[in-house]
């Protein structure tokens, strides 16, 4: 019998706004430094298992084994090398910190960076202030009790079986597009409450209180 390898949670720090209090490390995670991220990291006494990057925001290039220079002239950005070498690994769930925040274009192809892990069949965050996010497809984040503020679900393509539950504004197998921001400014109960959707891409951004983050459910 074929067995899968045993997946392995990637944190991906990037050099946009970071925000320190809801950055953690945990024994086993494997840890990219894309750029600028790698002085976020420095910061937080936290070693990097690879640094990758083209070191124009970082301004040098750090001393090591584990690092990867690429040319200032790519199609990808510095997250995206990070991102498609996590995937590469098959590495789950993928956390990406320093990825938001003033620079609208990076956020923007932040967010493509997380619809290119979950089309890799894999899970994306992207943590920031004041809010972090997700892109699921034919699945559902779950969220409990102890999650509270703003949430927002926006379609990133043609949705299908669009399914929510425990927030303020309920949905039930409804139908999404690009051009309908009706899933703006809903809120959170103090009830276990969960996003779905079976076919399409969604993006889910939530009000970052805490570091604690919802959880995957992939649907058969």
């Amino acid at each position: 019998m074929y067995n899968l390898p045993v997946k392995k949670r990637c944190i991906i720090v990037g050099a946009g706004e970071f925000v320190p209090e809801l950055f953690e490390k945990k024994e086993d995670d494997y840890v990219i430094a894309a750029d600028g991220g790698y002085e976020y990291l420095k910061r937080c006494s936290a070693k990097p298992d690879l640094v990758i990057g083209d070191f124009d925001s970082l301004g040098r290039i750090p001393a090591g084994e584990n690092v990867e220079v690429f040319p200032q002239r790519k199609d990808d950005t510095d997250l995206m090398l990070a991102a498609k070498r996590a995937v590469s690994r098959y590495m789950d769930p993928i956390v990406i910190h320093g990825a938001l925040g003033n620079r609208t274009d990076h956020s923007f192809a932040a967010v493509q960076t997380l619809c290119f892990i979950a089309r890799s069949n894999l899970h994306g965050f992207l943590i920031g202030r004041p809010f972090s996010m997700s892109v699921i497809q034919h699945g559902a984040l779950e969220f409990d009790s102890s999650f509270d503020g703003m949430i927002s679900v926006f379609a990133l393509e043609k949705c299908s079986g669009v399914t929510i539950h425990g927030l303020e504004y309920c949905l039930d197998e409804a139908g999404l597009d690009i051009d309908c921001p009706v899933g703006v400014s809903n809120a959170f109960t103090g009830k276990e409450a969960s996003v779905s959707v079976k076919n399409g891409l969604l993006l889910v951004l939530w009000e970052s209180r805490s570091g604690q983050l919802p959880r995957f459910v992939d649907f058969d």
